[in-house]
């Protein structure tokens, strides 16, 4: 099934890991929004699944803890019984993908919406530098002829592959994104491929209640713009 996996390249540079960030105001942004307890609750459990990390515990996030954990969630190269760690190649790559994420959230949160009335929905990420020195499979030129690869509804076939080359021993592999036209996706199965952390920066996300498909990423030090993510780049 999977005789098209027949290139491998040495890659070594950067790889962006992008996390939830951290909490710089333990106010709620819905403090004033409503006097509905259930509502209080819905907002709470919202606040605390984005910024539920301190700063130190950010950095154990950005790569072990994706190798340390007992039980791991479905993805688009797994099926959960083994860990896969993913980054981005370019920094505007991670953006894309970390909005698709945010955006389902909220659409499986409808009252976070509700809630926050005419004020905008933020959330922070925080972006680690991570080295990668490693041989991956690179699966880069092969969407044309398998675009299951980069498939937006279905894992089944993907998560298949993972686990054939992570039973394989292959450290990993490299593909495009299926957020961000010409955006290049890194799949780690081995930890020891990644090494030599840093902190890149932070970055808020913001969408506006009256353009609710539309997320702005701005630098969270000075608020800088650095792009613009519409619903269908990220669909």
């Amino acid at each position: 099934m999977f005789n098209f996996i027949d290139q491998v390249i040495n890659y070594n540079d950067a790889v962006y890991r992008n996390v939830i960030g951290i909490d710089l105001d333990n106010n709620s942004p819905f403090s004033d929004l409503s006097d509905d307890p259930q509502d209080w609750k819905d907002a709470q459990i919202a606040i605390d699944f984005h910024n539920r990390f301190t700063a130190t515990e950010l950095q154990y996030n950005a790569i072990e803890w994706v190798f340390d954990r007992q039980k791991w969630e479905e993805s688009r190269f797994t099926d959960g019984s083994f860990p896969v760690w993913y980054g981005s190649a370019e920094l505007e790559t991670s953006f894309y993908e970390t909005a698709y994420h945010w955006r389902q959230f909220l659409a499986d949160s409808p009252n976070l919406l509700k809630i926050s009335g005419s004020e905008p929905l933020e959330i922070t990420r925080t972006v680690f530098n991570t080295k990668c020195q490693t041989t991956l499979i690179d699966l880069r030129n092969k969407i044309k002829d398998h675009p299951f690869l980069i498939a937006k509804d279905s894992y089944q076939d993907t998560q298949s592959l993972g686990l054939k080359l992570s039973q394989q021993g292959i450290p990993g592999l490299i593909t495009l994104s299926a957020r961000c036209d010409g955006g290049q996706n890194l799949v780690i199965f081995n930890q020891q491929s990644l090494e030599a952390l840093s902190h890149q920066g932070d970055y808020l996300y913001r969408l506006d209640i009256s353009t609710p498909n539309i997320i702005e990423v701005y630098e969270l030090e000075n608020e800088k713009h650095m792009t613009t993510i519409k619903p269908n780049q990220t669909q």
